[in-house]
């Protein structure tokens, strides 16, 4: 009988596990970068349109300090991608796997918040 009990503990643990990963999909969301900004204490804030995505001063990292996802360094190089693809007229995707369901988070929310959890971004061809 302990034994039962220990395995149904763990298979109530693993699927418990398994259920949570599910619930976190990831998302990506397309955007025509129109503006990038920097505050002073360092935060980079993006402003972009495209189909379904609208992202308005959207806080994405900090080249100060670690915020969320990216370190100081990593984010010193998203500042750069996006300043590139604003220059270039390039779309740029950003990633998710905060839960969010949404790319229109509305205006001057921090991405970098886990219930969005940005995590990653690339210019498109």
């Amino acid at each position: 009988m302990k034994s039962f009990i220990k395995f149904a503990s763990a298979a109530a643990l693993a699927i418990g596990t398994l259920s949570t990963g599910v619930a976190h999909a990831n998302l990506s969301c397309v955007t025509n970068v129109t503006q990038v900004d920097i505050a002073g204490n360092g935060m980079i804030y993006v402003t972009g349109t495209g189909v379904g995505t609208s992202f308005d001063h959207n806080a994405l990292c900090s080249v100060s300090s670690q915020v969320g996802g990216y370190t100081a360094d990593a984010c010193k190089e998203l500042n750069k991608t996006l300043t590139a693809a604003l220059l270039s007229g390039k779309k740029v995707t950003f990633w998710f796997n905060g839960g969010s369901s949404s790319c229109a988070p509305g205006s001057w929310t921090d991405l970098t918040n886990p219930a969005y959890g940005v995590y990653f971004a690339n210019i498109l061809k």
